[in-house]
């Protein structure tokens, strides 16, 4: 995504936003009615208003970025019981694995496989299912990222793969494209068994044919998952991002006072925020599409409190 240039989205224009959100009472409840002023004054105590958006805005980015670090330990849970499953699967595929160490192999399998199952019921429960895309989403809304407006969000949302219509992150029942490759050791025929979850699949492993094709399911819920944790990673990093770019703004404000004090102009003030955030905050660049939406929901909270 382009960057939005700074002196658009940091300009004189910005800080009469600042000034008219944080002085306008008037429009408490909607305090974007404000933003069509063009004249007021950025004095000290209006910039230091505008600093207390930031504030603002910094407790909404926090607590997006602590639901999506839910998100992420939940992930890496499962990712870690994929991986035990799949260990699992992979002996009882061994031609050197014995009858009585499969039937073992099954027991183990299904107790991981039953401990999953209720480490994933736990993460889907609350108020958001934060496990699934849908749920994310609605949690991005709250703290007014709207996907939809902002570019570079949008495109880390549609990095998730899934099948399912609330986007789960971590689904189970994929299947491995059939028919699958043989391996010239492995029977081409035999009884397999069927099951709708490969949480569910501990009964193929009784035979090496059904723990193969188990195993190449497991793989292929594996491969969704990780494509779905980089995508929630990445996520991570767009609102810690955003949170170093807002903070940086917040300070700065506070640091221009005394030069809005002294009678500097909207331009020279917006030409020294431009300049801090370039010091201080260059790799948060991508997230000033952000901004915007948050000091608007900033406003909103403040104005209500």
């Amino acid at each position: 995504m382009a960057i939005p240039s700074l002196s658009r989205s940091l300009g004189a224009r910005f800080l009469e936003r600042l000034t008219s959100l944080a002085g306008n009472k008037s429009t408490a409840g909607n305090p974007l009615a404000a933003l069509g002023a063009q004249d007021a004054a950025i004095t000290g105590s209006s910039l230091r208003s505008g600093a207390e958006l930031m504030v603002k805005s910094i407790e909404l980015l926090a607590a997006g970025f602590q639901a999506v670090q839910g998100t992420q330990v939940a992930l890496n849970s499962f990712s870690e019981s994929l991986d035990e499953l799949i260990s699992f699967a992979e002996s009882a595929a061994d031609p050197a694995t014995g009858q009585e160490d499969r039937d073992r192999l099954v027991l183990s399998y299904q107790q991981k496989a039953n401990e999953l199952k209720r480490v994933v019921e736990g993460a889907s429960n609350g108020e958001n299912n934060l496990i699934t895309k849908t749920g994310i989403t609605e949690v991005l809304n709250q703290i007014s990222l709207n996907p939809e407006d902002l570019e570079e969000l949008s495109g880390v949302l549609d990095s998730i793969e899934s099948a399912t219509s609330d986007g789960d992150l971590f689904d189970p029942t994929l299947k491995a494209d059939r028919p699958l490759a043989i391996p010239p050791n492995l029977p081409s025929s035999g009884d397999t068994t069927d099951y709708g979850s490969v949480l569910d699949g501990s009964a193929a492993l009784t035979s090496r044919r059904g723990a193969y094709n188990l195993l190449a399911d497991l793989k292929e819920v594996k491969s969704n998952l990780d494509t779905n944790k980089k995508a929630i990673e990445d996520l991570s990093s767009y609102i810690s991002d955003a949170l170093t770019l807002v903070r940086t703004v917040g300070i700065s404000l506070l640091d221009l006072t005394s030069l809005a004090d002294g009678g500097a102009s909207a331009e020279q003030l917006s030409l020294s925020l431009q300049s801090r955030v370039r010091a201080d905050a260059r790799g948060a660049l991508d997230q000033l599409e952000s901004l915007g939406p948050l000091v608007g929901k900033a406003a909103t909270l403040l104005d209500a409190a």
